[in-house]
């Protein structure tokens, strides 16, 4: 289950891959305030189900990295209580571009993707390569930060599984479908997600 971190040190625009569960928190309190000494449910004398030290199992992840301790803390952003209608004041708005799209997924390995963004965001791009019940994925690169007011240039690297299936089909004769994702947070916390669906058609004789 998804979850977020809410605090004015949390890191902006990280994803956290980790195997987390409530049992994480206690272990980040435990980390920050005892010395990463647990609390043991066979000696600590009061009443805990636990059947064990849950917060040292291999598989659990830790939350101090969702956190960044280095800065001071970003101020507060206070919500209107009577919010108008509308796109809130500082919500994103974003486009999205490919360009070169048959020449990336047959002869070169990056794909040229352009974002636009109403003002300064960190944007998170990935995607995939389909035809009928194949998938290939596109994993997404690192968070890059895009400008306001202009098109902002990203390279999208494409694995070789994604370029092998494309050129397959595309030497075929068959069309295939490009399916690019973008991820973007702005500064006051808004975010906002777009996805563009491209249809390639293939050809029988492709240099």
């Amino acid at each position: 289950m998804p979850g977020l971190v809410i605090s004015p040190y949390a890191r902006r625009g990280y994803i956290d891959h980790q195997t987390l569960s409530f049992d994480a928190y206690v272990k980040f309190i435990e980390d920050d305030f005892l010395n990463g000494q647990r609390l043991d449910p066979a000696t600590d004398g009061r009443p805990d189900p636990r059947p064990d030290v849950r917060e040292d199992a291999p598989q659990l992840g830790d939350l101090r990295a969702d956190f960044d301790f280095s800065h001071p803390p970003r101020r507060p952003f206070i919500l209107s209580p009577h919010p108008a209608p509308g796109p809130p004041p500082g919500a994103l708005s974003l486009r999205l571009r490919a360009r070169g799209v048959r020449d990336a997924l047959i002869h070169r390995s990056k794909l040229a993707v352009y974002v636009l963004c109403n003002r300064l965001c960190s944007a998170t791009v990935g995607g995939s390569v389909r035809h009928r019940h194949e998938i290939a994925a596109i994993p997404p690169r690192a968070p890059a930060l895009v400008g306001a007011g202009g098109f902002t240039k990203l390279s999208l690297e494409l694995p070789p599984a994604a370029r092998d299936l494309a050129r397959r089909e595309l030497r075929l004769g068959r069309t295939v479908t490009l399916r690019i994702e973008m991820l973007a947070q702005g500064p006051a916390g808004w975010w906002a997600r777009t996805a563009r669906r491209i249809r390639v058609p293939g050809a029988t004789v492709l240099r």
